[in-house]
């Protein structure tokens, strides 16, 4: 005899999150998202039901197929995924499994969801998100959209989130995760940032670290003190007698 887990009949419905790539109509009228699995071959609207990719008849999800959008039960497990080299560009989306689902220990493959909220990465210079930009590639009748900022964006077609939470529409919430801000305001604007000094093997020309023999090595900062005493020149390197050589 077959066993079967027990039926679920939650008085709402359950949450979960995946990740996808934010899309836009090539016409600007409609916007949406693309998987990142099975899911690239279709992209789905904010609300919206799952279709076999298989082009097979039946109603996802199937137990007998893997067809029905997927999504995990913890956040952290998503945001996992977007470490991957291939999935740095997607954003993380909050979804409501409607209909009905198979319950997986990592999360649900369903029929029907809503995206709730999509939240925006950092742009690649580590700043805030400001705008989704296109990136250069898509699907037939869709471009890709990517995070940026007003810095990085250039001359490139781009969207505010506002936008494209309007263009989604259902009630879709597009948020922008804090980045570390831009790589020129982490760096220090003294000019005393100290650089990385050069060593070279004794009797090298091609170093300005040393001045050749093995007697020793001088820096930069001793030559620039003893340079006024000989007339802007660098001072020849003192031997331990006192004398030059």
């Amino acid at each position: 005899m077959r066993l079967r887990l027990p039926e679920e009949r939650p008085t709402e419905p359950p949450t979960g999150h995946k990740i996808a790539h934010p899309v836009l109509d090539a016409d600007g009228g409609r916007a949406g998202f693309l998987g990142v699995s099975l899911g690239a071959a279709a992209p789905y609207r904010v609300l919206d039901d799952a279709r076999c990719v298989y082009g097979r008849r039946h109603r996802a999800p199937h137990r007998r197929c893997d067809c029905g959008f997927h999504c995990v039960h913890e956040r952290r497990v998503a945001e996992g995924l977007l470490t991957s080299a291939e999935h740095r560009k997607a954003v993380l989306l909050d979804v409501s499994v409607l209909g009905p689902y198979i319950r997986f220990e990592q999360g649900f493959r369903y029929g029907r969801q809503r995206v709730r909220t999509a939240t925006v990465g950092p742009c690649p210079c580590g700043a805030q998100a400001s705008v989704l930009a296109d990136s250069g590639w898509g699907r037939a009748g869709r471009r890709v959209l990517e995070a940026a900022c007003g810095g990085c964006v250039g001359g490139r077609p781009r969207w505010t989130l506002a936008t494209f939470a309007r263009l989604a529409g259902d009630g879709l919430r597009v948020v922008a995760a804090p980045g570390a801000g831009p790589r020129s305001a982490r760096r220090p604007a003294s000019r005393n940032w100290p650089r990385r000094r050069r060593c070279s093997r004794p009797g090298s020309t091609g170093s300005r670290a040393s001045w050749g023999g093995s007697a020793g090595r001088w820096d930069a900062a001793a030559t620039r003190k003893d340079s006024a005493a000989f007339g802007g020149y660098p001072a020849p390197p003192r031997t331990e007698g006192g004398g030059t050589r």
